[in-house]
């Protein structure tokens, strides 16, 4: 079996990583070759929330990623864990997130555009879908190993075979950007964040599909309105194509991101995060084919400085801000 092919499931690995956006509004085009024996490739991803542009090369010629066969999430956790030492990869991203970068502009620029989306009880509806990350683009280098998770599967009724179901990455991450939104107003901050992760995606045909990604890191931010915070986040899905009774673990998305001050004092100030987000994925039989539908939504609250919206700038101390998140889709 040939697992130096395209990287399937690559479009999990970096940034602010959104389990919702992996469905029909989501599309991958890649390569991957070899060059004077070194493997390279690299991604496009089209995505509701968030398109991005990857590129790798494997620092080992004639080296080949490591494949391991995929068991329980666990076991599988456990070996890419033993994996954060001795890197054998580079990879650089390029990510954009559309919707929080128009929702922070037309707030910030055109906020008569952007209070037409406005509904009941003060919800924008364009801030709910984009709410969710606190940049409007990153970009991230990445040093670290890729992984080939297997599994065992029928090849045509014989005997059973090795085949690919996805891949993983372990390693360490930095990201920079020259912007940051602060309830939902965009501002220049030059910011830096360095990050220990476990990120992957397999994909067993009609069995089941595991999205998984875990962060431990620090955040260093260049201007007063933000605090230099310890980072942490959990992000799973989880679809299964097999008849099981009802769970909160299976068939489900979760995601729970917080950032924690290394010091509290007032220079700079307090900045406090806490996302969390869980959605259900129904199972839904359409001309012969399951399909998913994910209700799922969320809550974002920050110990933040507001914005004063009638005097153009933010409060002279930080206070509580709390956004309700909407985040529906379909998963094929």
């Amino acid at each position: 079996m040939k697992f130096l092919k395209l990287i399937n499931g690559f479009l999990v690995i970096f940034s602010s990583i959104n389990f919702f956006s992996s469905s029909v509004f989501s599309q991958s085009f890649g390569i991957q070759k070899r060059a004077a024996g070194y493997l390279i490739g690299g991604q496009f991803t089209f995505d509701f929330y968030k398109p991005f542009a990857s590129a790798y090369i494997n620092l080992e010629r004639f080296s080949e990623p490591m494949i391991i066969q995929s068991g329980g999430e666990r076991e599988i956790y456990a070996k890419l864990g033993s994996q954060l030492y001795l890197p054998k990869f580079i990879l650089f991203q390029a990510t954009l997130y559309q919707l929080s970068a128009l929702s922070s502009y037309l707030e910030t620029d055109l906020p008569t555009t952007y209070h037409r989306f406005d509904t009941v009880y003060n919800l924008n509806v364009l801030r709910a879908l984009g709410g969710s990350f606190e940049e409007p683009y990153s970009f991230s280098l990445f040093l670290g190993n890729i992984t080939f998770l297997g599994y065992s599967a029928k090849d045509e009724g014989k005997q059973k075979k090795l085949k690919q179901s996805g891949s993983a990455l372990a390693g360490f991450l930095v990201s920079i950007g020259n912007h940051q939104i602060c309830d939902n107003i965009y501002l220049r901050d030059r910011w830096y964040q360095y990050e220990l992760m476990l990120v992957g995606k397999l994909d067993e045909k009609y069995v089941r599909r595991i999205s998984w990604n875990f962060r431990i890191g620090f955040k260093q931010n260049n201007i007063d309105l933000f605090h230099n915070v310890i980072l942490f986040a959990i992000e799973r899905s989880h679809t299964t194509w097999q008849k099981s009774r009802f769970s909160l673990l299976k068939n489900s998305i979760f995601a729970y991101k917080t950032y924690t001050p290394i010091s509290y004092g007032d220079n700079p100030p307090v900045l406090i995060y806490h996302h969390l987000s869980y959605g259900k994925k129904l199972p839904v039989d359409l001309f012969n084919k399951k399909i998913f539908f994910i209700l799922g939504g969320g809550v974002k609250w920050e110990w933040t400085y507001l914005y004063d919206r009638l005097a153009n700038t933010f409060t002279s101390k930080p206070s509580g801000n709390l956004t309700w998140l909407i985040q529906p889709n379909i998963e094929f």
